[in-house]
């Protein structure tokens, strides 16, 4: 088991190690990309996840409330740009992570800490896509001086906005949450009744011909 768990690790971390999700727009920013982590903390103990998983929260949180502080229209677009992308960079990092933790940790305690990470990193990115200071901003942005894709990007990031219901009324909103809520509990379910059933189906090794030999030898090995 613990040897399936890396190697399912280790392929789905190429998918979660980016930190920016947007065209490099970083100039005169000395801060850096947020430096993705989710090997080590993937091989740490529930406790230390856990911390990561409130570390990035408190900051994503932090990253917004710069972004949407009064004067903070008069910072340059790409600093504005930056503060954002990095919020919403360190929120889906967490979340990758703890969707690896939660379907392929061997250990139970660290995949139930996983499934509180996650549901509490998709509150706060449900909160971030319905707050219409965040959006408010953005879409007042000057973007004439960015390249193409900037402008594409924060195209698709206010049509993600607006899909999410920001421009909904207060109760709307909220009704918005709860589902989302509903709905991240749901797929958790869901996943652990696929990682936690341990049926297998019994084929013939006849059954198994034309499939790669290094795959059919692991599936020897596994039985």
């Amino acid at each position: 088991m613990r040897s399936t768990f890396v190697i399912v690790a280790a392929i789905m971390l190429v998918g979660c190690g980016g930190a920016s999700t947007r065209p490099s727009v970083r100039t005169g920013d000395t801060r850096g990309a947020p430096a993705p982590e989710a090997g080590r903390l993937l091989a740490a103990t529930p406790e230390r996840f856990m911390e990561a998983c409130r570390r990035d929260i408190q900051e994503a949180r932090g990253a917004v409330a710069r972004l949407t502080a009064p004067g903070a229209r008069r910072l340059a677009t790409h600093a504005l740009l930056t503060t954002y992308d990095d919020a919403v960079a360190l929120l889906d990092d967490a979340v990758g992570r703890s969707g690896i933790g939660a379907n392929v940790h061997p250990d139970g305690a660290f995949r139930a800490a996983a499934e509180r990470c996650e549901q509490a990193v998709e509150r706060v990115r449900t909160d971030i896509s319905l707050d219409r200071r965040v959006y408010d901003v953005l879409a007042s942005l000057e973007l004439e001086g960015q390249d193409a894709l900037t402008r594409r990007w924060v195209a698709r990031v206010l049509k993600g906005f607006q899909r999410a219901g920001v421009d909904r009324d207060e109760a709307t909103r909220e009704r918005v949450r709860v589902l989302q809520e509903e709905l991240i509990v749901l797929g958790q379910e869901f996943s652990r009744h696929i990682h936690e059933d341990v049926r297998h189906l019994d084929v013939a090794p006849s059954a198994l011909a034309g499939l790669p030999e290094d795959y059919v030898l692991s599936l020897v090995h596994i039985s």
